[in-house]
């Protein structure tokens, strides 16, 4: 036990490597803590491209067209910064919360 009450350091290391191995759903082998969090990243980045497509498309289908704009993927995608840049942060776009609060609450605004 370390000073703070906690596991020691080095469990909770093991213990992320793991946790990302089985994010990324590989034998953690030769690679490193680093590459397993970039795949594991990876992961994520691509299951959102889903998951927006996925959130756009409901979202339109029980939209107003006359009271809002039609949703991009984008709009949903926690990864997307609203330009090209892919600096790693992942980055919260309101829009796409206000705009599921919308869907299923059917308050108006655009």
């Amino acid at each position: 036990m370390s000073r703070t009450g906690g596991e020691k350091p080095s469990v909770r290391a093991w213990q992320l490597l793991w946790d990302l191995a089985g994010i990324v759903g590989v034998d953690p082998g030769n690679l490193t803590l680093r590459e397993l969090a970039w795949m594991a990243e990876a992961r994520s980045r691509a299951a959102w491209k889903h998951t927006s497509s996925v959130l756009a498309l409901v979202a339109n289908v029980h939209r107003d067209p006359e009271k809002c704009r039609a949703r991009k993927p984008e709009d949903f995608d926690p990864y997307h910064a609203g330009d090209d840049d892919d600096g790693g942060d992942v980055r919260i776009k309101s829009g796409g919360f206000k705009a599921l609060k919308q869907l299923f609450t059917g308050e108006k605004g655009g």
